[in-house]
């Protein structure tokens, strides 16, 4: 896996999902999330309503395992 890409050197392309790390006002922790070019914001997903997150840090997912048990 990847290492984690600062938001300041460089943003992941839109609507690309990604696990992006979110610092709030209780915790910080891993979300999945994508960035919305133009709303030049993070949309975390498996969330009941969209809003928009804090994300310093991002990198892509890995590729899905191979075989014939991956779905």
């Amino acid at each position: 896996m990847g290492s984690w890409i600062s938001v300041k050197d460089r943003l992941p392309e839109d609507d690309r999902n990604i696990m992006g790390w979110h610092t709030g006002r209780e915790a910080s922790l891993p979300l999945i999330c994508y960035y919305d070019e133009e709303e030049k914001a993070f949309v975390p997903l498996f969330c009941d309503q969209e809003a928009y997150v804090f994300i310093t840090h991002w990198m892509p997912f890995p590729e899905p395992p191979k075989g014939k048990n991956n779905g």
